[in-house]
This record gives structure tokens, sequence and C-alpha cells, in this order.
């Protein structure tokens, strides 16, 4: 009995004599330890939803992972320079590589007349690949049109941006040379960039009284950006007709809006396209006459020798839809070119 009590004494002042082991924590720590675990788990499944796609077998084999990038043959050609910055290179347009009988020797005649210059001819299918590739904002608006010919004349603004040069329509004769031109009007010693366009009559308030058949340009001049634009804006108003959406009167509209903006930015007053105004800031409206000395819609003042004799055929001869085509040519002596207004894209 004395035993249990004295073994029981011991254990009680042992228990009393060794201190009491308290349990610590650490709210804190424990706190950050979750927060990394949970950025962890996070940074790792996005990693791996990157990598996905290369490390997991497609399943449909028969789609193509990715859809091949069409070479355009402009962006590979070394490009010499005129006056100005202006690339010496010809650019035209047609659906295929192939045009008309109808427009061969107004083609062949201005690759005669600039040897030194490179010649272009976009194809509907390249077309679209340069504005994918380079202006993939107006890509959506382009595929939006229901007409070849507004997807036609959207791509010559965007041909002057982004490589400059000449643009011309098929159904235009050279004249004279383009760097007799550029020689008269662009001063030697400019820097900046330089754009024309050609007045088509003296009827300046004419809605379409600034045709696209031709264009000249320094890549990467401003205003055929702000065209772009401008074509965006009016693909979203509910505007019909190629003219109205990329053509003449888009045009028209356009460089009128530019004189306002430009005049604005410089404080200078530009005055207005619609009044005859030559000089735009950067860009030269060329004088009723020298580009298009043929009006399609005022005739004042041709030769009784350049009268219409209406559209001709595919297969005929471009300058037949005149009277006398030479006597034409030679009645118009300041004329740098001529268009004949085939109309084939309607």
């Amino acid at each position: 009995m004395s035993l249990l009590a004295s073994t029981s004494i011991d254990v009680n002042q042992t228990n009393n004599i060794m201190p009491k082991r308290e349990f610590v924590r650490y709210p804190v720590r424990r706190k950050w330890v979750y927060v990394v675990l949970v950025l962890v788990f996070f940074i790792v499944t996005y990693y791996f939803s990157q990598i996905k796609p290369y490390i997991l077998p497609v399943r449909n084999l028969s789609t193509p992972s990715f859809t091949p990038r069409t070479e355009i043959q402009m962006d590979h050609v070394t490009l010499e320079k005129t006056r100005g910055g202006i690339n010496k290179v010809i650019h035209q347009s047609w659906k295929t590589n192939e045009i008309p009988f109808l427009f061969k020797n107004m083609k062949q005649g201005w690759i005669d007349l600039h040897p030194e210059w490179q010649y272009h001819l976009w194809t509907d299918i390249e077309n679209r690949e340069m504005i994918k590739q380079h202006y993939p904002w107006f890509l959506s608006t382009f595929d939006s049109y229901t007409e070849g010919v507004m997807r036609a004349d959207a791509c010559r603004y965007f041909y002057m941006h982004r490589y400059g040069g000449l643009y011309i329509d098929l159904d235009m004769e050279p004249l004279k040379t383009t760097d007799e031109l550029i020689t008269k009007f662009v001063p030697n010693e400019r820097t900046e960039p330089v754009a024309f366009l050609g007045y088509l009559s003296d009827m300046y308030d004419h809605d379409e009284n600034i045709p696209n058949a031709w264009m000249l340009s320094t890549p990467g001049h401003p205003f055929w950006l702000f065209c772009g634009m401008m074509m965006v804006k009016r693909a979203t108003m509910g505007i019909n007709g190629a003219e109205n959406l990329t053509g003449p009167k888009m045009l028209t509209l356009a460089v009128e809006e530019y004189a306002r903006t430009m005049s604005l930015i410089s404080g200078k007053d530009y005055g207005s396209v619609l009044k005859g105004s030559t000089m735009i800031h950067d860009l030269q409206v060329l004088e009723p006459g020298l580009i298009y000395p043929v009006s399609w819609y005022h005739p004042k003042g041709l030769s009784e020798f350049c009268e219409s004799f209406g559209k001709p055929a595919l297969t005929d001869s471009i300058d037949k839809s005149v009277k006398d085509p030479e006597k034409c040519k030679q009645s118009l002596p300041n004329a740098y070119a001529i268009t004949y207004w085939a109309h084939s894209w309607q």
C-alpha cells in the first residue's frame, strides 16, 4: 500500500516538475503557403494550355493545322526610286494573270515607255493576300464587299501606301513618260512624301471629278490610309454602289476631307477640291486635261476625233472607242495619258 502511494506521488511530482508542451500555431505562414500553392496551380495550368496543341496528337488529321502563307511577289522585288522617293513600279489589276485582248496593247505601251520601271499585274487572289498580310484591320471590310470591282478599287489605295509607284487602269494609254511628269512636278531636292491624283474636268463640284484610274505616290503616304479609314466608315453607313464605297465618289470625298483635316492640323487653308484646289499639303491634284483629257461626262473642248463610239468589244482594240485614235492623241499635246473609259467592271 505504501509502495503504490509512493509511486503515485513520484509520478505526480514528475508531472509537476516537467514543463507542459504547448502547440504553437503559425496562422500567417500557413496562409502564404496556400497562396503560393494556388498561384503555382494557375501558372502550371496556363502553361499547359499554351503547349497543349504541340504535345497532344491532332485528332482530326484531315484538317490542316495551319493555312499556308501565300507569297506576295511584290514583297520580294527591289525597287529603284525617282524624285520624291517614288518607286519605279507600275501596278495594274485584273481577275487573273490573263488580261483580255482589249487591254494588251495598252499594257505593253506602258512597259515599252518605261523600260527602267518594274511592272506588276495583281490578281484577285494576290489582292486579298496583300490585305490579309499587311492590312488585317481592313480584311473584314474587304470581304464584305459584294462586287469584285469594289475589292479591286480598294486594293489600289493600299498598293500606293505599301509599295508606292504608279497605278493605272487597264484602259489607259501613255502619251508621255511618267518620268517627265515627275521631273516637272516634283522638285529635285524634295524629301517629304508626295502623292498625285488628277481632275477629270473643270466641273469641280461634280462628285466623281477625281477618278481612281491613275495614282502616283511615294510609299507610306498617309493619304492612302485616310482612304482606307474612309472606306471602313462608309461600309458601316448603309451606303451602296462601287462608286460610293470604293470608287471616284469615295475618293473625291476623301480628298475633300483630307484637305479639311490638314488645314486644321497645319493652320493653313488648303481650300476645297470642289472649287479646284490643286495642292493639299503633300497631295497634289493635277489640273484637268493632264491625266484625263477625255471626260466621260463633260466632253467640252474635245477634238472631234476624240468623240466616243461607245464601249468596244473585249476582242477589239480599246482605242476603237473613239472616232480617230491617232488624231485624237495628237490633239492632246499637254496630256500625259488618256483613258478610254471602257468600264470593263460593269
